[in-house]
């Protein structure tokens, strides 16, 4: 996706970010056993920030096991 074009019409110009941002999602549901994440031998969990440098929150809901 070209950030400048003159075809493009969108006024804020975050349109590039909108796409990353359906490309990579935007919540994770992980298992914590013990105090840790359970997470694979390759596996990580971070927070990307598509739309430059913003203020953002980071919410977590804890569910437990039945």
């Amino acid at each position: 996706m070209p950030l400048r074009s003159p075809d493009r019409r969108h006024g804020e110009g975050n349109s590039a970010a909108q796409v990353k941002a359906s490309l990579v999602g935007a919540s994770a549901t992980v298992i914590v056993a013990d105090g840790r994440l359970q997470l694979g031998t390759w596996r990580a969990l971070f927070f990307r920030e598509c739309d430059g440098p913003r203020r953002r929150e980071a919410w977590v809901k804890v569910v437990e096991a039945g």
